[in-house]
């Protein structure tokens, strides 16, 4: 996030005086073994729908699984929407939009 490798899943550092938080990355649904039908983030109890289905080459290549080519995302929020935010929420929906994996939670850190 904020042109920061978040390597492991628990925290995001983010400057504090930042104006925007921006993350890209990727996302699979892992019972259907291809790309998920959707992405959202969710910060101090709003959702935000994530850009999703960017090319990630590599992520296809890593499973050799073509269907996984367009697994991408990114996101963007003003720092308005996460000033009093301890942590930021992934939430994944299923390829066939019938279930919602459980939320991936990140403490936000500010430096």
């Amino acid at each position: 996030c904020n042109n920061k490798l978040v390597s492991t899943q628990g925290e995001i550092v983010i400057d504090k005086n930042a104006g925007r938080l921006e993350c890209s990355g990727w996302v699979i649904d892992p019972r259907e073994n291809t790309t998920a039908d959707r992405v959202f983030v969710q910060v101090n109890g709003e959702y935000f729908a994530a850009d999703y289905g960017a090319p990630r080459p590599g992520v296809a290549e890593y499973f050799k699984n073509p269907r996984l080519t367009d697994s991408g995302f990114k996101f963007s929020l003003e720092a308005s929407r996460f000033e009093d935010a301890t942590k930021i929420s992934f939430i994944v929906v299923s390829q066939n939009k019938t279930y919602q994996y459980r939320p991936v939670d990140f403490w936000l850190e500010r430096r």
